[in-house]
């Protein structure tokens, strides 16, 4: 809301005009102070957007006194913001901040002209309508969860911020005996808010769009008013249908995928096949790190058939609670000597789980899943980790969680050979897994290592990339995302690398 808007820019130009108006100064003189103040605060926000979009507003407002309408100073204003920095054009708050204010000069002859509380509600209630249409393939970038309430608690937050919050705040800077009054307010407005957040019966998960279907749904946007004003109702049904199509966007995905996600630390893996009909989540990364719930929703993902969780350790099953809570989960797998993750399932109150070891088998659709570690519990939650191939298809993939010399030795007496086509590399490429003898017994195309983009174990191990040196490795660390696809009627995956998943 502040950084957007720039409410607050106007409310303290508001107050400081106020206060010139006692002083006898020339007029020219009162906005060269105003002026001076507000090229003073541009460099304490560090010429934050908002702050430049609402301070070139003013002066261009008192500049130019010719026939320009509103909504030629917000083009001038919005071309002299990039004139000053050209990358702005990349920020949300700069897209944000240009597109609502634009919206509220286009619809600004719409809306009633007349004081009252009824007419005040409802001009409101239009502009926070209009500012969740224009803005939600932008919005849904940021967050997937849109709570279609904000447009009533709209009503009520923004007057309240602007006409008691920020004047508050302002007076406490020369009244500091106010401060327990202030605290009193502030607790009021957070708790306030984080239980109207809790209401989520109104809430959506909407997935987000790329650049191609974000330009797509601007122009479908303008084609129905443009069909709307000419009274062809019947042509809406291509809007609805482009919404339709947004809302179930996982439905509609042609592509079988093993996405390898770049997590802050530990891991975690996002199974789909083909037109939603699969999802497998295999660890859940680290419980402080959200980007995993987060990927889920951006892909408009809300069922999940499967979750392994490899062993114990918060960074494979750190997210576990969030996901059960978040999405409709239909089963967990594993180990029968992971106490830790048995614990966070009991306490969730969720029994829809299945202990395995090796010899399981148990498939998804068309997935199977083979089990072949651990045999017997070594005492130790790496080396209990699950080790299983998945074979989706033609293709085989070999998940090792954290296992560690222990582990692969344990393997070497109960394997000849292990082929497979994709080979999950052991503990994020640790020193203490992935030996030459490991080496010898696993064939495999192509390895990928998933360090964790802000570990800090130094992972990948330099010795352990040395071994590795003369496989086809992907480190996530490098390459972050790391996404192996095809289409459902193909048998050969693809590969290909992207920061945000």
């Amino acid at each position: 809301m502040f950084v957007v808007s720039g409410l607050h820019v106007g409310i303290i130009t508001g107050i400081l005009e106020n206060i010139l108006k006692k002083i006898p100064l020339k007029e020219n003189k009162k906005r060269f102070i105003i002026y001076l103040f507000l090229g003073g605060y541009l460099v304490i926000t560090n010429f934050m957007v908002s702050v430049l979009r609402v301070s070139f507003a003013y002066i261009l407002k008192n500049i130019i006194k010719n026939e320009t309408t509103s909504l030629d100073k917000i083009i001038i204003n919005m071309i002299i913001v990039l004139i000053i920095n050209p990358f702005f054009a990349f920020q949300y708050s700069f897209i944000l901040t240009y597109l609502i204010s634009t919206m509220i000069i286009i619809i600004n002859p719409i809306l009633i002209n007349k004081k009252n509380i009824f007419v005040y509600i409802l001009n409101n209630i239009i502009i926070s309508c209009l500012s969740v249409i224009i803005t939600l393939p932008i919005v849904v970038n940021i967050s997937s969860s849109i709570n279609l309430l904000s447009i009533i608690y709209n009503i009520f937050y923004i007057p309240f911020v602007s006409y008691i919050v920020l004047p508050i705040s302002l007076i406490i800077s020369f009244c500091p005996f106010l401060e327990n009054f202030v605290g009193f307010i502030y607790i009021f407005f957070s708790s306030s808010i984080n239980f109207l957040g809790r209401i989520n019966f109104f809430t959506l998960i909407v997935p987000s769009l790329n650049t191609i279907s974000m330009l797509a749904y601007y122009i479908i946007l303008f084609l129905s008013v443009y069909w709307l004003e000419n009274k062809k109702i019947y042509l809406l049904i291509f809007p609805l249908l482009f919404l339709v199509c947004w809302y179930y966007k996982a439905n509609i995905d042609i592509y079988d995928k093993v996405v390898f996600l770049d997590v802050a630390e530990g891991d975690a893996t996002h199974i789909k096949t083909a037109f939603n009909k699969s999802n497998i989540i295999i660890d859940t990364g680290i419980d402080t790190d959200d980007s995993v719930v987060s990927y889920l929703q951006k892909q408009g993902i809300r069922k999940i058939d499967l979750i392994i969780i490899s062993h114990g350790d918060s960074d494979h099953n750190g997210n576990l609670e969030k996901l059960i809570n978040n999405f409709d989960v239909r089963c967990v797998v594993l180990s029968v000597y992971d106490l830790n993750t048995y614990n966070i399932l009991k306490k969730n109150n969720f029994n829809k789980y299945k202990l395995v070891k090796r010899g399981t088998i148990f498939s998804v659709e068309n997935i199977r899943f083979d089990v072949i570690w651990p045999e017997y519990n070594m005492n130790d939650v790496n080396n209990n980790s699950l080790v299983f191939k998945m074979y989706l298809d033609d293709v085989s993939f070999l998940f090792t969680g954290d296992i560690e010399k222990q582990a692969e030795e344990g393997l070497l007496k109960l394997e000849n050979r292990i082929d497979t086509n994709i080979l999950k590399i052991a503990h994020h490429a640790s020193n203490t897994s992935t030996k030459e003898k490991w080496l010898e017994l696993v064939s495999f195309d192509i390895g990928v290592a998933m360090c964790g983009s802000k570990n800090t174990f130094g992972f990948p191990n330099v010795y352990t990339k040395m071994r590795l040196k003369n496989y086809e490795v992907y480190y996530t660390i490098d390459k972050y995302t790391i996404t192996f696809y095809k289409t459902f009627f193909t048998k050969k995956f693809r590969v290909k690398f992207q920061i945000d998943g």
